[in-house]
């Protein structure tokens, strides 16, 4: 006799707001060649704390609007 039980459930959705004072961190991971090209970014440093504080795998971010690297938002 096998048994197996699956347990799922609906995705945790989080709302916010960030201010950006650095130019050399981008918004979403830089994947050059499948290698990341910067240091970190908004979605990685937000992930790795929200996915560790509900005992999840991954997070993602799902931004509005477009932040490329350089661009440092001032309000």
């Amino acid at each position: 006799m096998r048994l197996e039980i699956v347990l799922n459930h609906e995705p945790i959705l989080l709302y916010g707001r960030y201010c950006k004072y650095s130019r050399e961190c981008s918004q979403t991971p830089w994947n050059v060649d499948n290698k990341t090209t910067l240091n970190g970014s908004v979605e990685e440093f937000l992930s790795k704390n929200t996915a560790a504080y509900f005992g999840s795998k991954a997070g993602i971010l799902h931004g509005s609007g477009r932040e490329d690297i350089d661009v440092r938002m001032l309000g």
